[in-house]
């Protein structure tokens, strides 16, 4: 996953649509066998990801593609405004 991830944040998404694709607006999905990471492009190529989980059914649970949205549009507010905050967890 990390390589998957260092490789889109300096070429973009894999062209393979079995290691990433959209699957909502701006909502992006890297998929190492069963994990999943969610993300999205900021400017300049950054990568936000918003959360990984453990894919255990055929489609992408529409709670994980919520979840995904939400924090995508905090992001995009929070920088709107500038009260940004990067937060470890």
């Amino acid at each position: 996953m990390l390589r998957l991830l260092s490789l889109t944040s300096e070429q973009g998404p894999p062209r393979s649509v079995e290691l990433s694709h959209k699957i909502a607006g701006e909502i992006w999905e890297l998929i190492a066998g069963r994990l999943r990471v969610l993300w999205f492009y900021d400017e300049g190529r950054v990568i936000v990801c918003t959360h990984g989980f453990v894919k255990r059914t055929r489609k992408t649970p529409t709670s994980e593609i919520d979840r995904a949205q939400a924090a995508y549009r905090e992001y995009r507010a929070a920088k709107w405004t500038r009260n940004l905050r990067v937060m470890e967890e």
